[in-house]
């Protein structure tokens, strides 16, 4: 689970980078935070 919540993170990032000027990054972290907490 700990690698799957780094790639997650990984993948933010790179969101982050290449969308700067969008909330993407913010809206996939709140995602994957939901998935996270549903899944525990």
């Amino acid at each position: 689970m700990g690698h799957m919540i780094f790639f997650f993170h990984d993948v933010d990032n790179k969101i982050g980078t290449i969308f700067p000027s969008t909330n993407n990054s913010t809206e996939f972290k709140h995602i994957i935070n939901k998935r996270s907490s549903n899944k525990v």
